[in-house]
């Protein structure tokens, strides 16, 4: 029974574990998303300048492949990050799962003593009932 509970909280240890590291992935997948947010915002604003001079207009050009290879490298990296938090995420599935299968185990321990210590009650409560008849009887007779 103990090693059972003890199996319980380790389990439960690890789930935790996967869930910061999820937690954390996810944090990242965020920022990169912001970055991204916030890439495109700097996009519109140097268009704009771009577009009331001509010497921003000669320079966007140079400004916009860097822009482009910025967004690639953000992507492959948001690409890259998703199929870990899609790991991740199986990862913490399974030790859900194996915490609930220890946990339904135990239950189900504690409902087999919880039924064995009601029998033995009413058998003891019988046996009272037994004697306390007999001693009855004897004494009519």
């Amino acid at each position: 029974m103990k090693a059972l509970a003890s199996l319980i909280r380790l389990h439960r240890f690890h789930l935790e574990e996967k869930r910061r590291t999820l937690g954390g992935l996810e944090g990242l997948m965020a920022d990169l998303v912001r970055r991204l947010a916030q890439l495109e915002d700097e996009v519109l604003r140097e268009q704009r300048q771009a577009a009331s001079s001509s010497i921003g207009n000669f320079i966007y050009g140079a400004y916009a492949r860097n822009v482009i290879q910025r967004r690639e490298t953000l992507k492959k990296s948001m690409t890259a990050l998703q199929l870990e938090i899609d790991t991740a995420r199986q990862a913490v599935a399974a030790a859900f799962q194996e915490v609930k299968r220890y946990e339904i185990a135990k239950e189900r321990m504690d409902e087999r003593e919880r039924e064995e210590a009601s029998r033995r009650e009413q058998i003891e409560q019988d046996d009272l009932a037994i004697e306390m008849f007999r001693r009855k009887d004897a004494n009519a007779a």
